[in-house]
């Protein structure tokens, strides 16, 4: 009873951009399949209705996405053929980060609330991935209830939790861990340390995220990983650090873990700029790697389809999966389909609206884990979610500072023990 009280004294406001974030940050493949979600859909259309009623603020996100938007449809357009259930999607996806932005910069969540509901997402993440692994290990493969469907690559160390797949998954928490961490610094006015992170407060947040790592059986999971851990690399404690990253990279390569020594794998064959042993190194991590590099280095800027793209068109192989295995000469999702044209709109809808330093992990994140592409995939929607909030509550910080006059360090010593 008191549960459902908490839950009626939660504005409405809160209640659907909660709804939101966990919508883009969860797929039950029971109810929303693999592909298209009617789950997600529904929400998205009622964004629309949030938006004209509740949050009709023409804010930074309206134009970036108008703008962005309509670098793609005019691309699409210029090649001849538009799917307009693609642009649809995407324009869905849109108007719900436009009332999600718009509910955040209202003032919708404070520091404190937000920072608990990440917490809360990653500790579900974690929850659940423990009961699909008991599950697998006594031989149970079907239990809708928590997201196992009887795929054939289900293993105690390769499940979805609460995504379609395990990248997925590693997108979506190393976004959350991230914003975590980030909370907890604007909150104490100080960098994070490791051993902040252990303390009796954000241990539990902290294994469950080390956990998810080690063991959903996610490449991608231990790329988000390293990226994380550059947070903690600073003059200060450069000393110690980096002895401690080699000690943890030597551990890892010696232990088995497939998936750490498949990203280690994939890592070492980019460096060397070879698309084809990047695909021998590990052919999962070649689809994300390789259009990656070949943006990078094989791009013709004198061709105008390197600048329009070659259009939402449907694919004309029998065989969809194969034909994405051993191409070798793909692009990033967003020049494929829209050009540089596109690539540049989306990177200026991200610096607009997501974030303001170029110089940050998001950007990284950005680059690496989303390849520069703001496409109809849910799992970066919720990274972008993430990100906005983070640079509203920095935003917020750094307004209070100017008001009050005072540095960071003089704050902290301000602030009642």
């Amino acid at each position: 009873m008191n549960f459902i009280t908490r839950i009626q004294s939660v504005p409405f406001n809160q209640k659907f951009a909660i709804i939101l974030l966990v919508v883009m940050s969860t797929q039950l493949v029971v109810i929303e399949g693999l592909t298209v979600s009617p789950l997600k859909v529904t929400v998205m259309v009622v964004s629309c209705f949030i938006f004209l009623f509740r949050v009709p603020y023409f804010s930074k996100a309206v134009w970036g996405s108008v703008v962005y938007w309509g670098v793609c449809f005019l691309t699409a357009l210029l090649n001849g053929e538009v799917r307009f259930s693609t642009l649809g999607y995407l324009g869905l996806f849109l108007i719900a980060y436009i009332v999600f932005y718009n509910l955040i910069y209202i003032g919708t969540f404070t520091l404190v609330q937000f920072k608990s509901l990440l917490k809360s997402l990653l500790i579900a993440y974690c929850i659940v991935l423990l009961c699909q692994q008991l599950c697998i290990l006594v031989g149970i493969r079907n239990v809708p209830i928590l997201n196992l469907v009887g795929f054939d690559y289900y293993a105690w160390d390769k499940l979805p939790t609460l995504s379609c797949e395990p990248s997925h998954t590693a997108r979506i928490i190393s976004a959350s861990m991230l914003g975590y961490i980030q909370c907890l610094e604007i909150e104490t006015q100080a960098r994070i340390s490791f051993r902040k992170l252990f303390d009796k407060e954000n241990r539990i947040v902290t294994f469950s995220y080390l956990w998810l790592v080690l063991t959903m059986g996610s490449g991608t999971g231990w790329i988000g990983f390293v990226i994380l851990c550059l947070y903690f690399i600073r003059l200060k404690s450069f000393l110690y650090i980096i002895p401690l990253f080699a000690g943890l990279f030597l551990i890892l390569q010696y232990s088995g873990n497939k998936q750490f020594l498949r990203a280690s794998s994939v890592f070492k064959a980019t460096i060397s700029g070879d698309v084809t042993s990047i695909y021998e190194a590990d052919g999962s991590g070649a689809i994300r790697v390789v259009p990656l590099v070949n943006t990078l280095t094989d791009i013709d800027l004198t061709d105008a389809d390197s600048w329009i793209g070659k259009g939402t068109y449907l694919e004309k192989s029998t065989d969809v999966s194969e034909s994405k295995w051993t191409d070798l000469t793909r692009k990033i999702a967003i020049v494929e389909q829209y050009g540089l044209l596109g690539l540049l709109s989306s990177i200026f809808f991200f610096y607009l609206c997501v974030v303001r330093r170029f110089f940050s992990l998001e950007t990284v994140y950005f680059v690496v884990l989303l390849l520069c592409s703001l496409g109809n995939e849910y799992f970066t929607w919720s990274m972008l979610f993430v990100f906005t909030a983070m640079r509203y509550f920095k935003d917020q910080e750094v307004k209070l500072e100017k008001t009050v006059k005072v540095t960071p360090k003089k704050r902290r010593k301000m602030t009642p023990k």
